[in-house]
């Protein structure tokens, strides 16, 4: 019996520390790209910008809005259409998009409280 069960034993180890390496690795590449669900605090129109707070973490999302990126409106007064643009969204209105993260910026609000600037995928 004690010769079957440290094959098995190896090779169980090895699967989980393979499989292990296998999903951290994925993991890094997917923290670029996040979902986020939040209410809009502030827009500026001019500068395609719109600070978001999100609804499950808390935190607060300074999002560069290209010209063509489209995201849903979850809750406000364009709230019943697939796809919205910055022109549409309102303040506290609640939207849903697909962002990247750009390369750690992060932006002073004052009161203590920063903003990390993502940038809303097309």
């Amino acid at each position: 019996m004690k010769r079957i069960s440290r094959p098995i034993v190896l090779a169980i180890a090895l699967a989980v520390s393979v499989g292990s390496a296998a999903l951290t690795a994925e993991a890094g590449s997917r923290s670029r790209s996040i979902k986020i669900h939040g209410t809009v605090l502030n827009i500026d129109r001019q500068a395609r910008t719109m600070l978001v707070k999100d609804i499950w973490s808390h935190k607060l999302y300074q999002v560069k809005v290209p010209a063509g990126a489209t995201f849903k409106i979850t809750f406000g007064m364009n709230a019943g259409r697939d796809s919205a643009e910055l022109s549409e969204t309102n303040t506290n209105d609640r939207v849903l998009f697909r962002a990247r993260r750009s390369d750690d910026e992060r932006l002073a609000l004052g009161d203590n409280r920063w903003a990390e600037v993502i940038v809303a995928a097309p």
